[in-house]
């Protein structure tokens, strides 16, 4: 199997916290970047997610 780097520079693996290993674990696997979903939740049972500002063409969320 080879890698298609065009993807690999031009993706990142974003994951929530709850699943942050199963997430490293794929990306690494994968050959992408990781980085987690910071999450805010609010006491009325809403949540706020915050993202990287900047982010590549392709975006997994795990």
């Amino acid at each position: 199997m080879t890698k298609d780097t065009h993807i690999s520079e031009n993706a990142i693996v974003i994951g929530f916290p709850e699943y942050s290993t199963q997430a490293k674990a794929f990306a690494l696997a994968a050959g992408l970047p990781y980085t987690t979903i910071k999450l805010h939740r609010f006491p009325d049972a809403e949540s706020k997610l915050l993202l990287p500002e900047k982010l590549p063409k392709h975006v997994i969320l795990y």
